[in-house]
């Protein structure tokens, strides 16, 4: 056949088609022998695209309940590889095109198996046949390239597997082209990578695709041949040798970037280089076995010699033996002495390594007749014997003579009990010197010489090799048992996983996190389905460590068993195989859901803290206008004749100044500096006085329920405060019954643990008398929930309500040292828990109301503080006219030198608290140093000082809350002037 002819698209809406274009195939052109199977393919491939749903505002495209992206084609292609060897640039331009190339064709054959996978257990095909042809038809409605396969394919299943084909419409070459880039190597990898990938779950037979001709490099049409791997040079070649092509095979993997490992994860790394020192420790043996072989050779003929070489051979086995034998050093060092002692006398003997790091020598074997029983310590390296041979890297013999020679030169200097013969040999690691062998006498009988040093020199070597071995075997193990114990005892959930999804190893620690009761459970476990609520998730988590190798500190939601939701915080880095390519990964994870949590509520605990601040702040400078207000409006309307004409436009001046003042007193009792006045309560006693007034409040239609604990214990708080709280919520419920439900009121004791306090912020634990006030009204969402005890927060209609309620009820139980919990949803009701620290003392009576009389006009001496001008003129003016005498300053100052110059009696002193440079407390101090008899009464819009300590009111001085009328300063000055 033609190789070169040109190819036309059977979905090409210009030019000819092919005649085989006029037939019911559109998506694929075959030859005519497989036209009925792609008949076939291509009508329920269409029905799988059919079934295709675009929603843009959740950035969703689904077919057949798959999820899809769009991606550029060009961003897969041309400028995907651009990017690589921009990265790469330093390895050259070809390696990292062919890392590049690499990357795209795996990628791809992956998705074409994972692909082929879905599509098959979708619409349920089982013929291998028809899983195949499936294939090219959903590569066109993919949008990666029309489909030309040529007659001479042989698409079976086995070692013969051959199937050529064109690809008219390549996305990868058209945007090679439409980039206008000029290339010498084939482009479409990704077109190869994914139909091999497809082919190959198909049929259940490794494939692989290689582009022999390509347009992107002016060829006529983009053509490929797949095959087995083992097959694909040969299919090749006889192709090329065929058409001449210039296009050679390109499957060559790029090696993969090398990421070291942290050594806490290091055991199997440490295992396989134990095997392999074993492994060259048995290489050497056979070296040395074989040197020893060639030295019996040699001396056959002298029978001393050979049995000499014959022990050293044994010598050399058995040591290698104990490597593997003994069970730690010091029974290996053992080992050794035994073996030396049956070569040569050895009855004293130690063995000296050297640590470079610390500059230290240390004997961890010592025995000798002279120095029996005497501590061989670590010590700093010397001038010693010993140190000479690690020094020199040299075996040393040193006679008494040769010893003497060396210290008279200073070459060493004697250390511990003088020996006859000194013999040490140095053990090595390739050629560095980390330690010595040495062996003593001190009898004249025994003495070494050149043939003791021989046989020492010759095994030492094979010593070395052991210890070192030993070394690394212990340390192995310390390492082993370190990292197990670090993974078993961790707090942090640690587990490593592989690519996929499926765990390797799991601590306890992530077994509690999962609510599993098991390791093997959580093994059994799929990361992707079982374990994050949103898979997109983990892609994002894979994908960083793709680009980076390593996550740090990312935040994921978690599945646990019983189907509850937390938030992980994960550190971890990747696994590496012994090919260096990415295995899976190695993850540290943190529980941080209650964190979350209590980040929140601190949040809004702090919100509502400055809320409180700034409306508190408003209602005190705001106070202080409103009392000259209503001041001067009293007075007026006390003098009818002076505003004949005004009467009624004075007495809406005065309405509204009240409004105003009762708007100022919900805002003090928000911020929490309300004045109170604090006595023991039965909470049962006040919900019953108020039985009658909330069921008025209420309304025909709802209905109250009260549940009282009938051994409630007591609290401590203001009676009136408390009844407002209870009015306010009655009051906010009424508006969520519409009419037609039931309001609950219940008290009982409980005690709060540490864990409730722990995870509610605000929360003391304790023992607390709870009020708990339910509803079965229309609930509210979590927004509304989050808000509701703002000021000035209503849902409301306009004009209908201040949002002053609640956030007075809030203010009030925070005042008085509780705590307020709601629980309410939507449809479901509101239950709002107010809990009061309970006390042990018994309940003082509470006052009924009186009738006001109007208090008696005095004559006596008040000396009015104030550093607001028009307060401090309203307060004079009234009382003046009521008969009193008074004097005024407008600071400390001034008022500590009138006082200290003034004659006569003063009887009472009326101060502001907010004073500068000192409070209105501390001045009353002053004064009763000098005038202990004087009565004082402070007053305030609000203050937190000494005075008032958080609004509740010290036994020792009288309070006045701003805004006042003239009647209640009045009543309070003649109150205290009149007091025993």
């Amino acid at each position: 056949m033609d190789m070169k002819r040109p190819v036309k698209s059977r979905a090409a809406k210009a030019g000819a088609p092919p005649e085989k274009a006029k037939r019911a195939l559109k998506t694929v052109s075959v030859p005519a022998q497989f036209q009925p199977i792609f008949d076939k393919a291509q009508d329920y491939v269409a029905r799988y695209f059919a079934e295709r749903e675009e929603d843009p505002e959740r950035s969703t495209i689904r077919i057949s309940g798959e999820r899809y992206i769009l991606v550029r084609a060009a961003s897969m292609s041309v400028e995907f590889v651009d990017l690589v060897v921009s990265l790469y640039k330093d390895r050259g331009e070809e390696e990292a095109r062919s890392l590049a190339n690499n990357l795209l064709f795996d990628i791809a054959h992956a998705i074409g198996k994972a692909d082929a996978r879905a599509f098959i257990e979708k619409m349920k095909v089982t013929d291998p046949i028809d899983k195949l042809s499936a294939g090219p038809v959903h590569f066109s409605y993919a949008g990666w390239a029309y489909v030309d396969i040529l007659p001479e394919s042989l698409p079976v299943p086995n070692d013969s597997y051959y199937l050529i084909y064109n690809h008219p419409f390549s996305f990868e070459s058209d945007a090679w082209i439409q980039h206008k880039r000029k290339t010498d190597l084939p482009v479409c990898i990704m077109n190869a990578g994914y139909s091999s990938g497809w082919c190959e779950e198909s049929f259940g037979l490794p494939l692989v695709a290689v582009e022999v001709e390509c347009r992107a490099m002016g060829d006529e049409q983009c053509r490929f041949i797949m095959s087995p791997p083992a097959r694909i040079d040969e299919h090749v070649e006889e192709y090329q040798s065929k058409s001449n092509s210039t296009i050679q095979a390109r499957t060559k993997r790029a090696a993969a970037k090398s990421v070291s490992i942290p050594e806490f994860f290091q055991r199997k790394r440490m295992e396989d280089e134990l095997r392999r020192t074993n492994s060259e420790l048995q290489e050497r043996v056979q070296e040395r076995a074989s040197e020893v072989r060639l030295a019996i050779a040699e001396r056959e003929r002298e029978a001393t010699e050979r049995a000499a070489a014959e022990k050293l051979q044994s010598a050399l086995f058995r040591i290698a033996h104990q490597t593997t034998a003994a069970q730690d050093l010091k029974e290996l060092y053992g080992n050794i002495h035994g073996i030396i002692s049956e070569l040569m006398y050895a009855r004293n003997m130690y063995i000296a390594l050297y640590e470079p790091e610390t500059d230290m020598v240390s004997f961890p074997y010592y025995i000798d007749d002279m120095d029996m029983g005497a501590a061989h310590p670590p010590r700093k390296k010397r001038h010693g014997i010993t140190e000479y041979v690690l020094r020199s890297g040299e075996p040393l013999l040193a006679t008494p003579d040769v010893l003497e020679e060396m210290e008279e030169s200073g070459e060493v200097e004697r250390i511990g009990t003088p020996s006859l013969d000194w013999m040490g040999v140095p053990l090595k690691r390739g050629n560095a010197t980390y330690g010595v062998l040495a062996l003593q006498t001190y009898e004249e009988n025994i003495r070494y010489g050149e043939k003791e040093k021989e046989i020492l020199v010759f095994v030492s070597q094979q010593i070395a090799s052991a210890i070192e071995s030993k070394q690394r075997e212990e340390a192995l193990r310390k390492s082993e048992e370190r990292y197990r114990t670090l993974f078993e005892s961790a707090a942090y959930g640690v587990f490593r996983s592989t690519l996929e999804g499926k765990f390797l190893d799991v601590n306890p620690a992530l077994v509690n996190m999962l609510g599993y009761s098991s390791v093997n459970e959580v093994m059994a476990l799929d990361i992707n389905s079982d374990v994050f609520v949103d898979v997109t998730e983990r892609l994002q988590i894979l994908r960083h460590f793709e680009k980076e190798h390593a996550i740090l500190n990312v935040d994921s939601h978690w599945k646990r068993k019983d189907g509850s939701i937390i938030i992980v915080r994960a550190t971890g880095r990747t696994n590496l195989d012994a090919d260096s390519n990415v295995s899976g990964f190695e993850v540290i994870v943190e529980d941080i859901t209650e964190r979350r949590a209590l980040e929140e509520r601190l949040r809004q605990a702090q919100k509502m803290e400055a809320i409180g601040r700034l409306a508190g702040g408003v209602a005190h400078d705001f106070n202080n206008l409103l009392t000259v207000i209503q001041g001067y409006s009293e007075l007026m309307l006390q003098d009818p004749a002076s505003i004949s004409h005004f009467t009624n436009e004075v007495t809406e001046i005065k309405k509204a100044a009240d409004r105003a003042a009762t708007l100022t007193s919900q805002l003090l009792a928000f911020s929490r500096q309300q004045v109170m006045v604090p006595r023991i309560l039965d909470l049962n006693q006040i919900i019953g006085s108020l039985d009658s007034l909330i069921k008025r409040l209420l309304g025909e239609g709802n209905t109250l329920k009260v549940k009282l604990s009938p051994k409630l214990g007591n609290i401590r708080a203001d009676a009136s405060q408390l009844e407002q709280v209870i009015m306010n919520l009655a009051v906010n419920s009424r508006d969520a019954l519409n009419g037609n439900g039931t309001f609950t009121l219940e008290t009982s004791n409980e005690i709060l643990d540490e864990v409730f306090a722990s995870e509610n912020v605000g929360a003391i634990p304790g023992e607390y008398v709870t009020l708990t006030v339910t509803d079965n009204g229309q609930g509210m969402d979590a927004e509304t929930r989050s808000r509701i005890f703002e000021p000035f927060f209503t849902t409301k209609p306009a004009g209908k309500g201040t949002g002053l309620g609640l956030a007075t009820v809030y203010g009030i139980v925070k005042q008085s040292e509780g705590y307020i919990h709601v629980y309410s949803e939507l449809g479901q009701g509101t239950t709002i828990r107010i809990y009061f620290p309970r006390v042990h003392e018994k309940p003082e009576s509470i006052s009924t109301g009186a009738i006001e009389i109007a208090p008696k006009k005095g004559n006596e001496t008040v000396f009015v503080v104030e550093d607001e001008d028009g307060v401090r003129a309203i307060v004079q003016n009234v009382l003046s006219r009521n008969g009193y005498h008074v004097l005024t300053a407008a600071d400390a100052q001034s008022a500590l030198d009138q006082f200290r110059s003034h004659d006569g009696t003063i009887h009472l002193l009326l101060t502001d608290i907010a004073l500068k440079h000192i409070n209105g407390r501390q001045l009353s101090q002053q004064f009763r140093t000098l005038r202990p008899d004087m009565r004082v009464v402070l007053m305030s819009g609000y203050t937190d000082d000494a005075a008032v300590h958080q609004g509740v009111l010290n036994q020792d001085a009288d309070f006045l809350q701003k805004p006042f009328n003239s009647h209640e300063l009045l009543k309070i000055v003649r109150q205290v002037l009149d007091r025993n």
